[in-house]
């Protein structure tokens, strides 16, 4: 398993743990195990998913509604607003009524919650979604920019608590691999690397399974990824988080990995490195501003009984620290 430093996704990450009352993944923690440890995400895999997934092309001939209509890409989905500007509130809502897919679903079930615009990648309407008599059925965020639901959490999927797992891993992704092929299509065509696969027994909170993909293009992770996180009893899809962009910048460093390496001890002065790791990516280095980066992992001897190293983003072109992460 490997796991990325994912500055974009990190809280969005979150949100979805959140609204869906489950732990969130702490990319910021985390770092690759070394080489070799992340794996490609299985072709058999993909392709089973691809084939019991609804294609771009099926979806688009289908002249029904419904599910069906929900079914296009993230790439596709819900790209309502107008050319060259923010979607509104209303254009926001449609997106998410497509985006589920449920017939007994109504627009005036979508109700506008709040404008999230703290996020890296760019801001958000955030909407609750009842699934009749005021119980709530999920939460989403759209993308004020394209009209995407990039974020979603499902309040009615999960399973009972006490119930025992029933799910294995490898069902867990294919459930969401298959998710996957219906809502971004263009992700099961794309090179992926698996950055976390884990199971997570939230006792009163019901069992789980968090799933992360991201593209890589010879060798650097680009700003491409899908999070999800899988019922373990049910194998429902629980939350769905995934991010369509397209980056225009450089893939070719100016700063090397030994170089890199010496800027992030530098910035934890004394350290007595123990493990170490560097990730090649793009990265939202400032709101709106994603850039080539170098994200370093340092452990090091404890001080004072105390675990000493971090995380340390840096951009790969300038050499400019644009973010450290210590340990707690």
């Amino acid at each position: 398993m490997q796991k990325g430093v994912i500055i974009a996704a990190a809280a969005v990450v979150a949100v979805v743990a959140i609204v869906c009352g489950i732990a969130a993944v702490n990319m910021l923690n985390s770092s690759p195990a070394g080489a070799g440890a992340g794996k490609v995400s299985g072709d058999s895999v993909k392709t089973t998913a691809a084939e019991g997934g609804k294609s771009t092309e099926s979806t688009e001939n289908t002249g029904s509604t419904g599910s069906t209509e929900s079914t296009v890409s993230v790439g596709d989905a819900g790209n309502v607003g107008s050319a060259g500007g923010e979607i509104t509130v209303e254009e926001g809502k449609e997106s998410v009524l497509k985006f589920i897919g449920d017939d007994s679903l109504k627009l005036s079930d979508v109700k506008f919650a709040n404008e999230v615009t703290y996020f890296s990648q760019g801001d958000y309407y955030q909407y609750n979604v009842d699934g009749g008599s005021g119980i709530g059925k999920a939460a989403a965020y759209v993308s004020k920019d394209n009209g995407r639901v990039e974020m979603i959490s499902f309040y009615d999927k999960r399973s009972d608590a006490e119930k025992e797992k029933a799910i294995t891993l490898d069902q867990a992704k294919e459930n969401a691999w298959r998710y996957i092929a219906e809502k971004y299509p263009e992700f099961v065509k794309m090179n992926t690397v698996e950055i976390d696969s884990e199971y997570n027994d939230h006792m009163a909170g019901g069992k789980d399974y968090i799933l992360t993909w991201r593209e890589s293009v010879d060798g650097v992770q680009t700003l491409n990824i899908v999070t999800l996180a899988v019922d373990a009893v049910n194998g429902e899809i629980l939350s769905y988080m995934a991010l369509n962009r397209d980056y225009n910048g450089t893939m070719t460093p100016k700063l090397s990995e030994e170089e890199a390496y010496a800027k992030a001890i530098e910035a934890f002065p004394g350290i007595e490195v123990t493990d170490k790791s560097c990730t090649l990516s793009v990265e939202y280095v400032e709101k709106g501003r994603p850039a080539l980066s170098y994200t370093v992992m340092l452990k090091g001897k404890p001080v004072n009984y105390t675990t000493y190293g971090g995380i340390v983003l840096i951009d790969a072109e300038t050499g400019e620290i644009m973010l450290k992460s210590g340990y707690n």
